[in-house]
């Protein structure tokens, strides 16, 4: 479905009052939108604190006008195109949506208080909502109906893009983070390094080595990352950790002004993903593709086919 592109905490402190704005802001074919229209689409915006202030504020509401207006042109064709195609919107079907909306609000006086301040009657309501509703229709026709996924396009899309459909091999690792203290000279420091490592060597349990000096937020759980997948890590270190054979222990890595050491509890090698286990995500993928490129093309369509002015300051 065709979305107004959002700007999440861009508005004003207070939001204008539906009624005072009446100029005629685009004329498409035979409709009109009027300020009003923008305004009331904007209203959401009006209502939450900016995140923006002065001329930045100015320029991301002059982009979202923008937005609104192009997007308020192409319901209004959408909805000619409808109209021109004899869609149907059963008032049953209105109904029940209103009945449902009336649910969610606590019954139907909460709903229309609700309505009322936000300036709409019940009436414009089911007008809006039956509007929108053949909207859907004529963009599931046109538009989703058309964007077809054959099993062939999954198939070449798996064959010629292999590099998405492999795992990495991966390695269950625990690490220890050893600090410099304040004030602790260099070879000291060292030295601590050292003494840390031979502990381990001489058998000491790497996770109580680690709850004891490690200094990383993984300390507390006995310096346990987890499941690491090659190419997620500092070639330096990914390098020495993947050359790790199964438990066995690293020595202590320096890198900047801290150490390293490191310990593989487990490996889980590499594997091409089946083209059965990528089949779904493949075929979505490739249909929100097709919808957005056949939207694209529907709405240039209607628009050859379109008188439209837009009156814009």
């Amino acid at each position: 479905m065709i979305e107004i592109i959002l700007l999440a905490g861009l508005n004003c402190a207070a939001a204008p009052e539906r009624g005072n704005f009446d100029a005629i802001i685009a004329i498409v074919n035979s409709d009109i939108i009027m300020e009003s229209d923008i305004q009331e689409a904007l209203l959401p915006f009006f209502l939450q604190e900016p995140e923006v202030q002065g001329e930045e504020l100015e320029k991301k509401l002059a982009e979202l006008r923008q937005n609104v207006i192009r997007q308020l042109i192409q319901e209004k064709m959408m909805y000619q195109e409808a109209q021109r195609q004899n869609i149907k919107v059963q008032d049953a079907h209105i109904e029940g949506k209103i009945k449902m909306f009336e649910s969610e609000a606590g019954g139907t006086e909460e709903f229309e208080k609700n309505l009322k301040a936000q300036g709409w009657t019940k009436k414009r309501f089911k007008k809006r909502l039956k509007e929108q509703t053949a909207i859907r229709i004529i963009f599931d026709k046109e538009v989703v109906g058309k964007a077809i996924v054959t099993p062939k396009e999954i198939k070449d899309f798996y064959d010629q893009h292999p590099e998405f459909f492999k795992k990495n091999e991966e390695v269950y690792l625990r690490k220890i983070t050893l600090r410099k203290e304040e004030n602790q000279t260099e070879d000291s420091f060292n030295k601590t390094a050292e003494e840390v490592s031979s502990l381990l060597r001489q058998g000491e349990d790497f996770s109580e080595v680690a709850k004891k000096y490690s200094k990383d937020a993984f300390a507390k759980e006995g310096g346990s990352v987890g499941w690491i997948e090659k190419g997620k890590m500092l070639k330096e270190i990914e390098d020495i950790v993947f050359s790790l054979k199964q438990e066995q222990t690293s020595n202590p890595i320096k890198i900047n002004s801290n150490y390293y050491i490191f310990k593989v509890e487990d490996h889980r090698p590499g594997y091409a993903i089946l083209f059965e286990e990528a089949q779904d995500k493949i075929r979505m993928t490739l249909e929100k593709e097709k919808i957005q490129d056949r939207f694209s093309e529907f709405i240039g369509e209607l628009l050859a086919q379109s008188y439209i002015t837009v009156k814009e300051k």
